[in-house]
Formats: C-alpha cells, structure tokens, sequence
C-alpha cells in the first residue's frame, strides 16, 4: 500500500517542487497522543529514503523549518495517516496548516491508505487535494434502503450498548459507519 500511496504522491506533486514537508495528519490538540499517523510517516520516511528520486527534497517533521518557509516559496505540507472517516480531522489539520502555519492552501496534500466516500468528498470541499488508495461506503447508511434503516441502527446500538461502547465512538467515531481496523483506526 505504501509504495503505491508514494507512486501517486509523486504523481501528484509538480516536478519543480523543492521541498515536500511530510506530517502526520493530526489535529493540533493531539500533536502529544500517539496516534496511528505518526507510525505512517515513519513508513514513509523509510520508503521515501529508498525510493525517491530527483531534486525534491522531503523533510519530516521538520517543523521549525516549515515555519521560517517564505509562504510563497516553492514547498509542499504532505500530510498522512492510514484512514480517513469524516474527512473533520482532516480538514481541522490543514486548516491548521493554513491558519497558523503560513502554509497555502494549495499547497497542502493529504494521503490515506483508506477512506469514507463521505470523508474524501468532504475534504474536497474543503479546497484540499487527497489521494485515497481506497474508499468505502458507510457500512450502514450506504448499504440499506431507508425503510430499513431503523431497525439495522437499532442492531448497531444494541451491540454497541452490549460492549460499553462510549457516545463518541457509536457508529464509528463521529459515526462514520466505518466498518475498518488499521493500526490504530478507533473505528
């Protein structure tokens, strides 16, 4: 999965592109957690260092150089992580990028091994590139007609509420419906 995210990375980033600042995708207030991101860009520096090949430099977690970068130099932020739900904290990290880190908009790329339908059209939205490897529908809502709905949710909670699943994790973290296990994929 790596090697492939990678591929379309390349792909995506212009050749005349200096520096590619690679981050794990994660909200500002979680920078201190442990967060299955952070083990992403791990797997990338050890590829990247193998695999990649011309004038771009890539720099990780380099954040006291990212933030001296002249806001109209010649850099990428790539963000990663292994799966995106919702797309929230996807576009809460880039927009954190923008806002307080000098960064341009368009100048930020998210990468994630999976995602939601939901989330990738929503960081879309948002304004921000995103390469997936591969999206899934909403394992209830996309699956079922709405007359049936009600009773495939009631099913959902009830083995929810078997196995004290707390409020921001039912139906997958805000409810996401994500039907996944990654590394550290809370869904």
């Amino acid at each position: 999965l790596t090697e492939e995210a990678l591929t379309n990375i390349l792909k995506t980033i212009p050749n005349d592109t200096s520096k590619v600042y690679v981050f794990p995708l994660v909200k500002p207030a979680d920078l201190q957690n442990s967060k299955s991101s952070q083990f992403v860009v791990y797997i990338y520096e050890s590829l990247i260092l193998r695999i990649a090949h011309g004038s771009t430099s890539f720099l990780f977690n380099k954040w006291n150089e990212l933030l001296q970068e002249p806001k109209n130099s010649n850099f990428y932020v790539l963000l990663v992580d292994d799966f995106i739900g919702t797309g929230n904290t996807a576009i809460s990290c880039a927009d954190d990028y923008v806002n307080n880190k000098n960064v341009n908009r368009n100048s930020i790329l998210i990468s994630t091994f999976y995602s939601m339908e939901v989330g990738l059209e929503n960081v879309k939205d948002a304004g921000y590139q995103i390469i997936s490897l591969n999206t899934m529908k909403r394992g209830i809502t996309d699956h079922f007609s709405q007359n049936e709905l009600p009773e495939k949710y009631k099913i959902i909670d009830e083995i929810e509420a078997r196995h004290g699943i707390t409020k921001a994790y039912k139906r997958g973290l805000e409810q996401s419906e994500a039907l996944l296990t990654l590394m550290r994929t809370p869904n």
